[in-house]
């Protein structure tokens, strides 16, 4: 199935930059669940040159959910890491597809290797499509409730509808109502009794690359200059509100606000008395379209207030620097843990190769990597 979500209500041609190259940067997050710190079962991929970026999301209730959504994601990416860009949009959609396709293969390949493990793993996947005629286009490929988000205008609408399995036989409106409820909810009284059984239930997917049956939904929406597309896994959607989410794409920088997503739901994850919380693993992924303002990953220096770090004060859920063995600086660290009576702090980081890193440092010295530009 392909849907395409065309929305060009008030939109006159001369702001949509025909002829243009597409300008997108991309940042991308990540955190472990902290009921398993030392095992992330999300894997992502960006690649700012191939215009592309998705998030697997491995399913901890089967065995290997970690090598899922690696087999998935390494194999996603070889292919179109490979695919010739003189291709039209409805290529590119088919393409995207039989590449989801080839990447559930690959999950029960994988398993086998392992002793014939069920495994399974979510996947959103995104390709900025940019035509010759200036025609430029976001290509998403959704199995599971790994999600794609629209922000334009004040505007955050979900592209992506969840394969929850309570919404089989349900009408797609009814279904978009219902999820569009369940994403601001705060506390139970602001469900039905029936709707809260539904809810207890959401995590439950119809479909994941892996299992039988799958069959990838393609989406195809228009891009307008100054658009952010936000890529999540249900770690970050079902802890944190549209309304929270909205606040910190809003508030933060494109170079920062993936960071800010992932760390705003682990804290509030773990949150007392909160209506939303669950350990999880937690992905985020953000591009803005046709912004000049932006820093591309590793480039430039981020000022001090884009880390959330002012005037050397250091909190937990901050993002910081921290200095290499080698005296070199790295960024987008983000504080785990602080041990005031030892003076230590413990900071983690998703490293290149999709590992997650933690070390700890003191206290003393990482106010000094911050309370400067380095």
């Amino acid at each position: 199935m392909i849907v395409f979500m065309e929305d060009l209500r008030g939109v006159p041609d001369s702001e949509r930059k025909k002829g243009e190259s597409l300008e997108i940067k991309i940042k991308g997050d990540s955190l472990a669940s902290l009921a398993h710190p030392d095992k992330n079962e999300d894997a992502f991929f960006v690649n700012e040159k191939k215009r592309m970026m998705g998030v697997f999301d491995g399913m901890g209730g089967h065995g290997g959910g970690d090598l899922a959504a690696l087999a998935a994601r390494d194999d996603f990416f070889r292919r179109f890491s490979s695919m010739s860009e003189e291709l039209s949009v409805n290529e590119i959609a088919r393409k995207v597809k039989v590449g989801l396709l080839f990447a559930h293969e690959a999950v029960i390949e994988r398993g086998r290797q392992v002793g014939n493990r069920e495994m399974g793993t979510t996947a959103s996947v995104v390709y900025f499509y940019d035509a010759p005629n200036g025609e430029k286009k976001a290509v998403i490929g959704n199995v599971g409730d790994s999600r794609v988000y629209r922000f334009r205008n004040g505007n955050f609408e979900q592209i992506t509808l969840d394969d929850a399995g309570f919404f089989v036989g349900m009408s797609e409106s009814k279904a978009r109502s219902l999820q569009e409820k369940f994403g601001e909810v705060t506390d139970a009284s602001q469900l039905t009794l029936g709707e809260q059984e539904i809810y207890k239930r959401r995590n439950v997917i119809g479909q994941s690359l892996g299992r039988d049956g799958v069959d990838p939904k393609i989406y195809i929406v228009d891009l307008w200059e100054g658009d952010k597309i936000l890529v999540c896994s249900d770690g970050v959607s079902d802890v944190l509100t549209k309304s929270e989410m909205v606040k910190i794409l809003k508030g933060n920088e494109t170079n920062v606000a993936a960071t800010r997503l992932v760390v705003e739901a682990r804290s509030k994850g773990i949150e007392a008395g909160n209506f939303r919380k669950k350990r999880d693993d937690m992905t985020a992924l953000v591009t803005e379209v046709g912004s000049r303002r932006l820093v591309s990953m590793g480039e430039g220096k981020p000022k001090l207030e884009d880390r959330g770090v002012v005037g050397g004060e250091i909190e937990n859920g901050s993002v910081v620097r921290v200095k290499r063995s080698d005296g070199g600086i790295d960024d987008n660290w983000v504080v785990l843990g602080i041990d005031s009576d030892k003076g230590m702090a413990k900071v983690g980081k998703n490293g290149d190769d999709g590992r997650y890193m933690t070390k700890e440092v003191r206290m003393e010295s990482l106010k000094g990597w911050n309370e400067k530009i380095l």
